[in-house]
């Protein structure tokens, strides 16, 4: 961080660097600690009858300094019109104004998108006003034995709300019960999709609790070796611990693979006894079994009534099979194959699949097979538009 005389410059008069610098690294506020020096101030507090970490006395040169850097850090902070990453270690000993004038300034700033604090000990993370921030792409904040940091979780989520392509967000440790990623997600409205792609949260509970809607959109993985394990891990660990209250569950997978709902995944998906709504892919490989498989898992949602299909590409080095239309996508195809099987799935009146199946915007609906009798008779699916 500059100097006196460099936010003085940068508050008055402008300069080159207030429009060149893209990056900036605030270190310790408060003028009478040296930043390179991590040792404790210990004291002796009368009152409390035990030694505490404070800031040594104030000197007159020091006030002056302070008086100084509170006129000017605020105003030398915003005018660094093109600043994109912003690293913030928050000292014990800063004053009271300095969060308000970090914040103020950093909330001017049109280009920030990456923020990173580092916050000591005794700092009251309650003086952040995080939520006053918008459209942030990156969001660490590292606060080792800090007991404070729960004050930040409603700050944050409000943050969050405020961010719609944060891709990266990393908080903690904190020991609170009270850090948990429900609360950190529940002002988020429905349709929000963040496009987390990095989520490290230390000491978080990751339950979200009485969780009904879920829509994941897993777009940002660069590889199947990156994309699959994530879904082994989102089918195999996290979606089962919401069965119980889950009614709407969508996965919108880009590509074949894991995020599509194979064999792993409809076990989980037939355990959601309160699930509404539906929606997601298939692997094209055997479509016919997978969508029987698909469908033939319906019949133990007693409240289901809606299902979605959507075909995914394949990978872009992926050649799809050489005997479909070559003047046909994969897309194209599958769905063509898709509309076929969902035509040749047979049902029975005892069997009770999903009344309602959609696929490329139409809907098929059951009804009586040609041939079968009105009791207890074969049912087939039928669009309208045929």
């Amino acid at each position: 961080m500059a100097n006196i005389s460099q936010l003085t410059t940068l508050a008055t008069q402008g300069n080159h660097a207030a429009t060149a610098t893209l990056e900036l690294h605030i270190r310790n506020l408060c003028p009478s600690k040296d930043p390179s020096d991590d040792s404790p101030n210990w004291v002796f507090d009368p009152d409390a009858e035990k030694w505490v970490d404070q800031p040594p006395p104030y000197s007159p040169e020091v006030k002056i300094a302070e008086e100084k850097m509170q006129a000017m850090l605020q105003v030398a902070i915003a005018s660094l019109i093109n600043l994109q990453s912003l690293k913030w270690r928050i000292g014990g000993y800063d004053s009271k104004w300095t969060p308000t004038a970090v914040i103020n300034a950093a909330k001017t700033l049109p280009l920030l998108e990456s923020l990173e604090l580092i916050v000591e000990k005794t700092f009251d993370m309650a003086d952040l006003r995080l939520e006053s921030l918008r459209n942030l792409q990156i969001i660490k904040i590292s606060s080792p034995n800090n007991d404070s940091f729960v004050k930040t979780i409603e700050p944050l989520s409000l943050l969050i709300v405020n961010s719609p392509n944060l891709h990266t967000l990393h908080l903690g440790p904190t020991y609170s019960s009270k850090a948990s990623l429900h609360r950190l997600l529940r002002n988020c409205p429905p349709s929000l999709v963040l496009p987390l792609k990095h989520l490290g949260l230390q000491g978080f509970s990751l339950k979200l609790d009485r969780l009904k809607k879920l829509r994941l959109a897993p777009t940002n993985f660069e590889t199947q070796e990156e994309s699959d394990p994530a879904a082994n891990q989102f089918y195999n660990l996290c979606l089962g611990k919401h069965t119980s209250t889950l009614e709407e569950l969508i996965v919108i997978a880009e590509y074949e693979g894991g995020w599509c709902f194979g064999d792993q995944a409809l076990v989980v998906i037939s355990q959601c006894k309160k699930l509404k709504i539906l929606e997601g892919s298939l692997v094209s490989g055997a479509l016919d079994d997978a969508v029987k498989s698909l469908v033939d898992v319906t019949t133990q949602l007693p409240r289901i009534e809606k299902l979605t299909v959507h075909p995914a590409d394949l990978k872009r080095d992926f050649r799809w099979n050489v005997w479909a239309n070559p003047m046909m996508s994969h897309v194209q195809h599958v769905t063509t194959q898709l509309l076929g099987c969902i035509r040749e799935y047979e049902a029975t009146e005892s069997s009770k699949p999903v009344p309602s199946i959609f696929v490329d915007s139409r809907e098929f609906t059951l009804a009586p097979s040609e041939g079968a009798g009105s009791a207890g008779g074969a049912l087939r699916y039928q669009c309208d538009s045929d």
